[in-house]
C-alpha cells in the first residue's frame, strides 16, 4: 500500500495535536447501574479518519523501515522537530531529514 507524499508528512507532523477522547471518570460500584442519563461525548468525524489513517501509515511503517526509522516517525507524530530529535539521538539535522525523506520515500507514491 502507497500513499501520497504529502498526506502522509502533513498526517505524520499534526496526528499530536488531535484531541483524544478523555476517559469518564466513575466508581466501580456505578459500572452495573442502570443510568439513562447517558452522557454523549462527541468525537470530530475528521479527527477519526485522521487517527485511522495514522494508523494505517503505522502499519506499513513497522513492516518497511527499520526501528530506528520507526522511532524518528514515532518522535515526529508526538511533536517533536527535526532539531530535537537531532539532538535526542545524537545525529545531525541533516541526517534525520535524510533519514524521514527516505522513510516517505520508502511508504510513499510521488
Amino acid at each position: 500500500m502507497s500513499f501520497e507524499r504529502d498526506l502522509v508528512d502533513k498526517c505524520i507532523r499534526n496526528v499530536h495535536k488531535i484531541k483524544s477522547v478523555e476517559p469518564i471518570d466513575f466508581e466501580f460500584d456505578d459500572f452495573f447501574d442502570i443510568n439513562l442519563n447517558v452522557k454523549n461525548i462527541n468525537i470530530e468525524k475528521h479527527s477519526q479518519d485522521d487517527l485511522i489513517f495514522y494508523n494505517e501509515i503505522e502499519d506499513v511503517i513497522f513492516n518497511k523501515c527499520t526501528d530506528r526509522e520507526a522511532y524518528i516517525v514515532w518522535l515526529l507524530s508526538q511533536g517533536m522537530s527535526f532539531k530535537e530529535i537531532s539532538s535526542l539521538l545524537g545525529i545531525s539535522y541533516i541526517h534525520t531529514k535524510t533519514t524521514y525523506n527516505d522513510i516517505l520515500n520508502k511508504i510513499c507514491i510521488d
